[in-house]
């Protein structure tokens, strides 16, 4: 379901507020994206926002930050978080390089929280902020996701289609006989996905621009394989990203409620009608 210029930047405002707080939190608390993003973990999650606004709310059609494969991650990464908001930490890690230069017992600076866990307090105000945040998320990204999906799965059936019809020309040649595939290449593929996939080939040297045509075969149909494979990537990621918006919207009935009352019509309404949407279409079946 695609969102008007109105609900689009009702959402993101909100998206925006709702960001600010976590952030807050998070860097109160010190709790990272990962050991290699050292930013609050809901600038990770923020970025797809950033990357939908830059682009218009048009989303993309490319291998990008809004990319089905990696927003299905978000929906799925969001979801586990409204369960568990507090990442356990690894004892064993040690941050610093000489631990034999460090006193134990030295007084904190002034609200330094570094290496204290979170009370169930807090644990629980992040947990309603990941839940109101996740739920407005996965509502404005769908319609990005499915554009990207259809796009790219749309290239990728083209692409296998193309490659059949490349296969089966090289089959109906003499067995054993040499092919110059680089010239058969330029006269029947038609796709430029696929095109750019055997120039790759060439330059990298998996294959050769005049083969046998035995081991023309043996070659195309390893990338055969390599296409269908991401293909299938594609296929598993969009399901992925529907049942995890589908229950995600499930268990965010109480905060379309809070929205109504705090007077976020808008945005409850389109939640609301993006639910419904998700049932008749039948995500998550």
């Amino acid at each position: 379901m695609k969102a008007n210029k109105s609900e689009q930047k009702a959402m993101i405002g909100l998206l925006n507020r709702i960001y600010r707080e976590i952030r807050e939190v998070e860097l109160e608390w010190g709790i990272r994206a990962d050991d290699f993003d050292f930013r609050p973990r809901i600038e990770y999650f923020h970025d797809a926002v950033r990357a939908y606004t830059s682009s218009g709310g048009k989303g993309s059609e490319g291998r990008d930050r809004l990319s089905v494969e990696m927003l299905a991650y978000d929906i799925s990464m969001l979801r586990y978080i409204q369960n568990v908001p507090i990442p356990t930490k690894d004892k064993n890690k040690i941050l610093s390089a000489f631990t034999d230069v460090a006193e134990d017992s030295l007084p904190r600076v002034k609200n330094d929280k570094t290496g204290i866990r979170p009370d169930a307090s807090v644990k629980n105000r992040l947990a309603d902020q990941y839940k109101s945040y996740s739920v407005i998320f996965s509502a404005l990204l769908s319609e990005a996701a499915d554009r990207n999906y259809t796009s790219r799965i749309n290239d990728s059936n083209a692409e296998m289609e193309d490659m059949a019809a490349f296969l089966q020309s090289i089959k109906a040649q003499v067995a054993g006989s040499e092919i110059d595939l680089e010239t058969l290449a330029h006269n029947l593929v038609k796709t430029p996905e696929l095109m750019n996939r055997l120039i790759a080939a060439f330059h990298s040297g998996k294959l050769r621009k005049r083969s046998e045509s035995r081991e023309a075969l043996k070659k195309l149909k390893e990338i055969a394989l390599a296409i269908d494979k991401e293909n299938k990537s594609i296929e598993l990621s969009h399901m992925t990203f529907a049942t995890s918006q589908l229950a995600i919207y499930e268990s965010s009935r109480d905060v379309i409620k809070k929205m109504a009352i705090k007077g976020f019509n808008i945005v409850g309404d389109f939640v609301e009608s993006a639910i419904r949407d998700a049932r008749r279409t039948g995500r998550g079946v």
